[in-house]
């Protein structure tokens, strides 16, 4: 169980671009403030962490497919496993076609966004190749499916272009964000590579970002107080829960008298 300095954390330290777009209902105050609380209660039952990590390594050392799966299949969650495997998978067969791993693997830069003075966003790129003499960041994202609405992913992208793609070394760069969602034809269907680039969406005003960014801080400030509300309600009842565990009197069920009673 969390305490609520893990749930303050959450809130007050905002995720990846990404899912920092995820809880963010542009220009809907209220929404977005439910969408971080949800987000700093909820502890989700998986991620793909160690899928990402496998597929990072591949394409700076070579990494076989057998080897990234037998990684993923013995680490992290157990209710992840299958998922981060398949993850894996798909992305070796979209790089048999891309070709990340047959190209030069060069360091990455380290990026943010600011939405405030003290509310930075990460911006980090997956991995960051050198082709055509450009250097390509590439982030991989772990969704099966693309929640985002079109706001959403110009706000996503305008963190990017401006917390990562301005970077002098990326400024001419054809960055590129790979999704490999999931199949409609079915549970056990492979995953599919989804790539956005660099330009794809419209970028929003530096007036729709400043107030955006204005939007989410003070939805994280209205966050605190109602997180801390139904965390401590949550720990209220866990606790009595306890107790009554603790204090229920043992029950005997009645036996028949024996022969000497």
């Amino acid at each position: 169980m969390l305490n609520f300095d893990a749930v303050a954390k959450k809130i007050l330290r905002p995720p990846s671009a990404q899912n920092c777009a995820r809880l963010n209902s542009i220009g809907d105050e209220s929404e977005t403030t439910r969408l971080i609380v949800n987000f700093a209660l909820g502890i989700p039952p998986f991620n793909y962490i160690s899928a990402i990590k496998q597929c990072s390594t591949h394409v700076q050392f070579g990494l076989s497919l057998e080897t990234a799966k037998n990684a993923v299949l013995r680490s992290g969650s157990p209710a992840g496993r299958q998922q981060n495997a398949a993850f894996v998978e798909a992305f070796f067969n979209y790089d048999e076609t891309r070709g990340y791993s047959r190209l030069r693997n060069v360091e990455n830069f380290d990026g943010e966004y600011r939405l405030s003075r003290d509310v930075r966003v990460p911006t980090r790129p997956t991995f960051t190749i050198l082709e055509n003499g450009e250097l390509v960041p590439v982030s991989l994202c772990g969704w099966k499916s693309l929640p985002l609405d079109i706001a959403q992913m110009r706000f996503w992208m305008t963190m990017l272009e401006e917390g990562l793609y301005s970077h002098a070394d990326y400024r001419r760069s054809a960055a590129e964000i790979v999704f490999l969602l999931g199949n409609t034809g079915g549970i056990d269907s492979p995953r599919i590579a989804h790539v956005i680039k660099r330009g794809d969406y419209t970028l929003l005003s530096r007036s729709e970002m400043r107030d955006q960014a204005d939007l989410y801080v003070k939805a994280q400030a209205a966050a605190l107080p109602i997180a801390k509300a139904i965390w401590e309600e949550r720990e209220r009842k866990r606790n009595d829960h306890a107790i009554d565990t603790m204090i229920k009197p043992e029950i005997h069920e009645p036996t028949s008298p024996g022969l000497f009673d």
